[in-house]
């Protein structure tokens, strides 16, 4: 079983995501090491997982996560559900460019 979760704060959503095992899940979100988006939330913010929905297949997952993405309007995901880093870094690159440029002149000595 897949589970569509939240990430939130009050009632500020921060991040929407999916899974199939939460307690693993919560734990990857808290660690130093996370590289999704929720790694950008404040490590002070006192966040809650809440679980949105629940479905039987990966397709049926990525769906309600995109549909969940699309209502709630989370703060910090990184990619859109079911985009891969690539997909992503194809869509975002002038975006990207323009970030390095600008981190380039602010910290080049």
């Amino acid at each position: 079983m897949y589970h569509i979760y939240a990430l939130k704060c009050e009632e500020l959503v921060l991040y929407v995501g999916q899974t199939v095992d939460m307690r693993k899940r919560i734990s990857k979100h808290k660690s130093k090491g996370n590289e999704c988006g929720s790694a950008d939330i404040p490590k002070d913010m006192d966040w809650y997982m809440e679980v949105l929905d629940n479905v039987n297949t990966k397709h049926e997952a990525t769906q309600k996560e995109q549909f969940y993405y699309d209502k709630l309007k989370p703060l910090y995901n990184n990619f859109r559900p079911g985009q891969t880093k690539k997909e992503y870094y194809k869509a975002n690159k002038q975006k990207i460019l323009e970030y390095g440029k600008q981190y380039y002149k602010r910290n080049k000595n």
